[in-house]
């Protein structure tokens, strides 16, 4: 059964920050000192809108970048946070944090996914689920990081290029993500929810560097070959991809495929 991962951090091990702040912060629309708020932020997936403890503030409206109210949520006297989940697939864009006084802030959420690493399991056994047992060393392992200012899930991680099998055709499904779940190597994730300013590190379950052909098949592969890695965004929809230079190397009747670069 699939299942959804949050951050992935104490699965995998992965860096950088679970909060973007935006106290202070030109796309707040105001500072600190100003109006019934004080900081509007973006925590996982979920903004966090802190009011004055002696605001006089009855409820707080979030408004999509269309113009459109998404969720009201009432303060009662004394309370001076508000948690709104937003989730992974909203619009990215400015949301207006309103008052029904007409007193407001804003924040922008738009996240921005880069791939960083690639690796081959076989190079990489200490970083590999345990779960994935004698296969992991065919799998690949990729960091991914969201530069963005918001959250966003990983619903699909496929390659492509010179890699030995090719999984490009999960992009055009809607039951793969070919990311497999690093606590059940039989298992995969739906997706892999990514917050803003943080990375994961994703694990594949198509291996894609499985070769089949012995050193016959590893001699005979190009020295110029690449693998394409790509991954599809929940909030856009849209795959990224990217370019890493790979080679391939016989010794006696294994073939050992190794990452050189990320192609620049």
């Amino acid at each position: 059964m699939a299942v959804t991962a949050a951050g992935l951090c104490g699965l995998a091990g992965c860096s950088g920050s679970n909060e973007s702040s935006t106290e202070g912060d030109p796309n707040t629309g105001q500072s600190a000192s100003d109006g019934p708020f004080t900081a509007v932020s973006i925590e996982e997936t979920a903004l966090v809108i802190d009011v004055r403890d002696d605001a006089d503030v009855g409820q707080v409206n979030v408004i999509a970048p269309d113009g459109s109210r998404i969720r009201s949520v009432e303060v009662v006297t004394g309370q001076t946070r508000v948690t709104v989940d937003i989730g992974v697939t909203y619009d990215p864009g400015t949301y207006e944090i309103t008052t029904d006084s007409g007193e407001s802030t804003s924040i922008t959420l738009e996240p921005d996914l880069v791939i960083e690493e690639l690796g081959v399991g076989a190079n990489n056994l200490d970083v590999m689920p345990a779960s994935l047992d004698n296969l992991r060393g065919h799998e690949a392992t990729v960091v991914v990081r969201n530069r963005g200012s918001g959250p966003t899930g990983i619903r699909n991680l496929a390659f492509g290029g010179d890699v030995p099998r090719s999984s490009v055709e999960l992009l055009s499904t809607s039951y793969r993500s070919g990311i497999a779940d690093p606590e059940d190597g039989d298992d995969e994730l739906d997706q892999v929810v990514v917050p803003a300013k943080s990375s994961v590190r994703l694990f594949s379950n198509t291996f894609p560097f499985l070769v089949s052909g012995g050193s016959m098949e590893c001699s005979a592969e190009d020295q110029g070959s690449q693998a394409v890695v790509l991954v599809t965004s929940s909030v856009s929809g849209s795959t990224i991809e990217e370019s890493f230079d790979i080679s391939y190397n016989s010794t006696g009747d294994d073939c050992t495929v190794s990452v050189i670069s990320k192609r620049v």
